[in-house]
């Protein structure tokens, strides 16, 4: 039988995040979650503390054959220069493969890959740049490969702390160990619009009580404040902003 993958979403945009922030890229955003299901109404059952705050909406999709797959994202990209796809998730390593990897290489792609570190999977050993966005409390160290670290803070649930600065210091130093020296990025966190997927401060499109929208506000920026001290005071570490919220684009 063909290969096929649980598919959420084809779109082409900006990648928003990280080291190739700015970047012309076609998503391919895949089903599946090992750290919560992806449904809202059960982010209390969430194993990683992101079920608390996640707003992408990988719950349910469709299967796409692997040539389906590459001819919708394809159809996607025009112009020459190199063709950059962002295959993430959900977690993207509970699906990624040889085959889907040497098919989009085969094609002229170039492949970028967002996990959360905690699933082992050969296959992205041959992606062009791997982004280790890392939860705390998860066993992200194994996974052995890393272009870059994006840790969001707090990166917990709003009531708590997240990342403190003794593990944000273990995680620079496990960096400069590593053979691919990965760039290091602190991300602030997003907050979440009710208990709602896609909706939050910097993308919300639904109607707010001033009350709800103040806090929301409060809680953006003392996330935000926290990242830029840290980047001011920590010269290896660089802001990640979600520059595709900023500017109101996928």
């Amino acid at each position: 039988m063909a290969a096929a993958y649980g598919i959420k979403d084809v779109f082409l945009t900006l990648q928003g995040e990280g080291a190739r922030a700015g970047a012309k890229s076609v998503f391919v955003r895949m089903t599946g979650c090992n750290l919560w299901s992806g449904n809202p109404a059960h982010r209390d059952r969430g194993t990683g503390p992101c079920a608390q705050w996640c707003d992408t909406d990988f719950f349910k999709g469709e299967s796409i054959e692997l040539v389906a797959l590459r001819e919708r994202m394809e159809a996607l990209w025009s112009g020459a220069g190199p063709r950059w796809c962002v295959i993430t998730g959900g977690e993207p390593a509970l699906q990624l493969d040889d085959a889907l990897v040497g098919a989009l290489h085969e094609h002229g792609w170039r492949i970028a890959v967002e996990t959360n570190g905690t699933v082992a999977n050969r296959a992205l050993h041959a992606c062009d740049h791997v982004c280790v966005s890392p939860k705390r409390g998860t066993a992200w160290r194994t996974l052995g490969i890393a272009h870059e670290i994006k840790v969001i803070l707090p990166g917990a649930a709003a009531s708590e702390d997240g990342w403190n600065d003794a593990e944000l210091v273990e995680i620079e130093q496990l960096a400069l160990a590593a053979p691919e020296r990965p760039s290091l990025f602190v991300q602030p966190q997003d907050p979440i619009v009710g208990a709602h997927l896609e909706q939050s401060w910097l993308k919300q499109t639904i109607e707010l009580a001033a009350t709800e929208r103040d806090a929301l506000e409060r809680q953006y920026r003392a996330n935000l404040d926290r990242c830029v001290q840290w980047v001011l005071h920590h010269e290896r570490w660089r802001l990640s902003a979600q520059l595709h919220k900023y500017v109101r684009i996928a």
